[in-house]
């Protein structure tokens, strides 16, 4: 029996869109004779994922042809890299209720995050963001939180989409470090704005526990999901 809209929950609904988008990218890509293999040997040569964390060919194209539906958000991050379309938590953002007015994030909701929060991890980290949303919004607010000597990434450069801007609002200090050396130390109430198409990732390079707000903005975001919804919807349904 099909299940309903209805009681589907967020991230059922989250990762069937995304899959129509990674089936629309594939056929795009397949349309340039650009095989599964290649695609995945790309992604390690640009170090996006190293080679005994990259799914195989196989593996991929079960998961586009509908023979197999990953369980885990590490899995669709990399089919992200792979693919370079937009993450799965990026999908769901988009099709979670939208709030007209403001997103209040207060000290008391940080400490506590209501139920309605989103705890997604990457890389081990729990990213926590708010469900409310601005309509049309092209920014979306993070809270991440790391332990001294603790990293984003599992420590390794990665890039995404868009540009971000990360304030240090609790600790000490934390230290974003850039692929072609580059580092910056950041303060407690200092921000550092940068393009994450550069490869990075963040450190606690402090002796406190750090709390960091990382606002990231990709304009060509909600384009690219309404023209890969709107091309798919009627398929795989």
């Amino acid at each position: 029996m099909r299940q309903s809209e209805s009681s589907k929950s967020d991230f059922q609904k989250g990762v069937e869109l995304f899959l129509r988008i990674a089936r629309k990218r594939m056929e795009e890509l397949q349309g340039e004779n650009i095989t599964v293999r290649e695609l995945i040997d790309r992604a390690i040569e640009r170090h996006h994922l190293s080679r005994e964390e990259a799914i195989t060919p196989s593996y991929l194209s079960r998961i586009l042809t509908g023979k197999l539906v990953p369980k885990t958000e590490e899995t669709y991050d990399k089919l992200s890299l792979i693919l370079d379309i937009p993450t799965l938590f990026d999908v769901r953002s988009f099709i979670l209720p939208h709030d007209e007015g403001c997103v209040h994030i207060t000290r008391k909701e940080m400490d506590n995050p209501p139920e309605d929060w989103m705890t997604l991890s990457f890389g081990g980290i729990p990213y926590r963001t708010t469900k409310a949303n601005i309509i049309d919004a092209q920014m979306f607010p993070f809270i991440v939180e790391l332990q001294p000597g603790e990293k984003t990434k599992k420590g390794r450069y990665k890039a995404e989409a868009g540009e971000e801007v990360a304030v240090l609002l609790e600790g000490e200090e934390f230290t974003l470090r850039f692929d072609n050396s580059t580092k910056y130390i950041i303060k407690k109430g200092e921000s550092l704005h940068y393009l994450a198409t550069q490869p990075h990732y963040s450190e606690n390079t402090g002796k406190l526990p750090v709390r960091i707000l990382v606002i990231r903005h990709d304009p060509s975001l909600f384009r690219i999901i309404s023209e890969a919804f709107r091309s798919a919807d009627g398929k795989n349904k």
